[in-house]
């Protein structure tokens, strides 16, 4: 997912979605997977809309 948002064009987008992805990280690391999961959906929600 992160290689797929760094490879986008619009900025604002590219921006909200590496912010979801991090996100997603930290919740991970955090060991909560559903908010992980959240995180992931809205960023790949935002980059469909690419």
């Amino acid at each position: 997912m992160q290689t797929k948002v760094v490879a986008k064009a619009d900025q604002t987008k590219k921006t909200a979605a590496t912010k979801q992805v991090a996100m997603a990280k930290d919740a991970m690391k955090a060991h909560k997977i559903k908010t992980c999961v959240t995180h992931m959906e809205n960023a790949e929600k935002g980059m469909s809309k690419m």
